[in-house]
Parts: C-alpha cells; sequence; structure tokens
C-alpha cells in the first residue's frame, strides 16, 4: 500500500539533463578540456563531489572543477530564466493527483538545495512537496540508500510503503537499497536488463503513474 511518493530531480522531474550537456561541453572548451557528451552522461545521478572525482580523475588535478559546475550552472540558470523550468511530461498532472489523494510527495536529489528551491519556486511546484531532501543533507550519495532514507524519514513512512520514481541507474539502486517499490522512467539512460534487480517497472512518463497508483490502490 503506497502512502508516499518520492521523486528524483534531474532528468525525471525537470529536462535539465538536456541542458547539462552543452553546459559541460562549454566548460570544458572555456577551459581547454575535450569532455564529451557521454562523459557528462555518465555523472547523471551523480552528487557534486561525484561529479568532481569523476571529472578530476579523467582529467586530472589541473581540471577547474569548481569554475567549470559554475559555468554549468549559470548556463541552465540563464536558459530557465528566458524559457522557463523544463518539466518532463506529465508531472502537472501527477502532482496534484497525488496531492488530491492524499498521498505524501517528497523529492531526493544529489543536487544543492539553492538549486531545487530556485525551480521550484520559478515553476511554482513548492507548495506540493511535504519534504525536500538533496545531497548536502546526507553523508553517502546515489546508489547509497542514504537519501531516499532520509526522505522517507522526514515524511515519517517506513520505506515499505514509499514508491521511488527514477530515471538513473544510481538513483534505482539507491531506491531498491532502501527498501522502497522502484520506478523507471527513462530519460538520457534506457532500461536494460541489469536494472531488472532493482526494478522491473518501466513506465513512458510521469502520467503513467497515476494509472499505476490507481491500480496499486485497487489491490489493496
Amino acid at each position: 500500500m503506497i502512502q508516499g511518493v518520492i521523486f528524483d530531480m534531474d532528468g525525471l522531474m525537470l529536462d535539465t539533463e538536456t541542458l547539462a550537456i552543452p553546459a559541460w561541453l562549454k566548460a570544458g572548451k572555456t577551459y581547454g578540456f575535450p569532455i564529451t557528451e557521454e562523459q557528462v552522461a555518465h555523472t547523471f545521478g551523480f552528487s557534486v563531489q561525484g561529479m568532481q572525482e569523476y571529472f578530476m580523475s579523467l582529467f586530472g588535478d589541473k581540471f577547474p572543477f569548481e569554475k567549470a559546475l559554475q559555468i554549468r550552472k549559470d548556463y541552465v540558470n540563464e536558459w530557465i530564466d528566458e524559457h522557463g523550468v523544463p518539466f518532463k511530461p506529465g508531472l502537472l498532472e501527477l502532482l496534484p493527483f497525488l496531492k488530491d489523494n492524499g498521498y505524501k510527495i517528497a523529492v531526493a536529489t544529489s543536487c544543492d538545495l539553492e538549486r531545487v528551491t530556485r525551480y521550484f519556486h520559478q515553476g511554482g511546484i513548492m507548495d506540493f512537496f511535504d519534504a525536500v531532501v538533496t545531497g548536502e543533507m546526507v553523508p553517502r550519495s546515489k546508489p547509497h540508500p542514504d537519501i531516499f532514507l532520509k526522505a522517507c524519514e522526514e515524511l515519517r513512512l517506513d520505506p515499505s510503503v514509499c514508491l521511488g520514481l527514477e530515471d538513473s541507474p544510481a538513483g534505482l539502486e539507491s531506491i531498491f537499497r532502501a527498501g522502497m517499490t522502484a520506478v523507471m522512467i527513462p530519460d538520457k539512460i534506457p532500461y536494460s536488463d541489469k536494472l531488472k534487480e532493482f526494478t522491473g517497472t518501466v513506465l513512458g512518463d510521469l502520467s503513467e503513474v497515476i494509472t499505476y497508483l490507481e491500480n496499486e490502490s485497487r489491490t489493496r
């Protein structure tokens, strides 16, 4: 019996991973490092610390991570200021459904709190959320279960009654290890057999979560 729904943010709720690719490519070009699309995609779901460790492993100590990260942030923020928050399909249908049907709602994202609150306020969705948990609030990032366990704690729900929604392998593993039910809604990384350990449920977009929960409630 699902009582709470916990969202990832980038690539799941917001189409920010599409923006992250040209943003990181711009940062690499600015400082003379050959960052590729594949390398950027590898970091999806990583915390800031995880991204730093990954890029430093590729390019060494001379890679100016903090400056490059700022270019990425500025690129994405400027795009959103001009075009608006890029919601993924189905989000604006799903959030009211969850609220109207009494589900508790949280976000568990590896990014920083400032960015979450900025985007949620700009997009007008902040009031839907009962809890916001970000990467700096937990000791270990995805695929460790810490961030989803913290979200369950903030919602005051046992993980066994919480549904986690993710688009990345690291996030799905995190949900699974937290003892929650995991559902994948693929973005840049497709579902594959190696993810069967974490979930067998793959949906096309967030609107399909409504049908999933309606079916789940009928089998209670």
